[in-house]
């Protein structure tokens, strides 16, 4: 996961960042701040890396990461790359938030994003 954990995608227009599934939310944070954004969640952000975020929910019952969830890109069992959204593959979507990695390898995720209130 070391090779997988970068940001590459900040969009200051849409309020929307996109990042390797091995990146750390704390870090994730911390590069969002850099531009006067955050990620829409409450409280302590914890250190997990976005797929372990996605797979075991993170922020319990909430919910709050996996509403600023825009969109994943995975890898299935068969070897196919796609994406999903929340607004083409709920089911899908619905799976892989708390599926504890059953459904699909995260590669990438892109999240909604806030104004930093300072």
């Amino acid at each position: 996961m070391s090779l997988l954990g970068n940001t590459y995608c900040i969009s200051l227009i849409l309020f929307r960042v996109s990042v390797e599934s091995g990146m750390k939310l704390s870090v994730l944070c911390r590069v969002l701040e850099t531009v006067s954004l955050a990620l829409d969640v409450y409280g302590r952000v914890p250190d997990l890396t976005v797929c372990d975020a996605i797979a075991v929910g993170a922020f319990g019952s909430n919910a709050v990461l996996m509403h600023s969830l825009a969109s994943v890109e995975v890898a299935l069992a068969s070897g196919k790359i796609v994406s999903w959204t929340w607004e083409k593959n709920v089911e899908e979507m619905r799976a892989l938030c708390c599926g504890l990695g059953m459904t699909a390898i995260v590669l990438s995720a892109t999240f909604k994003c806030i104004p930093l209130q300072r």
